[in-house]
């Protein structure tokens, strides 16, 4: 029974281990830095505006990059047509898991913009009848953290995209 158990809360696909791996580090990565150097104030990446702006940026590019791979994603849908039925069913749904990804990533990015834009005016407000009690780590540093953490995972999320756009990319020039 607990064999069982095990095997159902242990996933067999390799790629979970190494996606929860990645993501661990883009979140470990920023908590050590937060940790241990106490002025990021000087870092330029992590100010607001540059922030802002960069992270609009990527998301303005993951929004042309759905734009520009749909008449692809026409041709290579049409090319299909060529195969088997159950080729042609798994081809299809190979190419809609990529233009899925490719949306879960740029909702992904949106999600981080939103969160950088709150968590910018929430930092510089100060509310009151409201205390920061919590000894062990400050208000600036979960402020430092979640936007280093946030840049991190965005910077994951266009790498995925870039990744899924090879292979769209891969699939049209290449006979299955």
């Amino acid at each position: 029974m607990i064999k069982k158990i095990k095997e159902m809360m242990i996933p067999k696909n390799p790629k979970i281990y190494k996606l929860c791996f990645t993501v661990f580090l883009c979140l470990l990565i920023p908590f050590i830095i937060v940790r241990y150097n106490i002025n990021l104030n000087d870092v330029k990446v992590l100010g607001d505006d540059f922030l802002i702006t960069l992270i609009t940026g990527l998301l303005s590019l993951s929004v042309a990059t759905i734009a520009l791979l749909y008449p692809t994603i026409n041709s290579i849908k049409q090319s299909f047509k060529e195969f088997p039925k159950q080729k042609e069913a798994l081809l299809n749904k190979l190419l809609n898991n990529c233009i899925k990804e490719i949306k879960d990533d740029t909702f992904l990015i949106f999600k981080f913009l939103v969160f950088v834009i709150l968590i910018s005016i929430f930092y510089s407000m100060d509310i009151p009848n409201i205390t920061w009690n919590i000894k062990i780590i400050s208000k600036s540093q979960i402020y430092w953290y979640s936007k280093l953490s946030s840049l991190n995972l965005c910077v994951l999320a266009i790498y995925d995209v870039i990744k899924t756009i090879f292979i769209i990319l891969t699939a049209e020039y290449t006979k299955y």
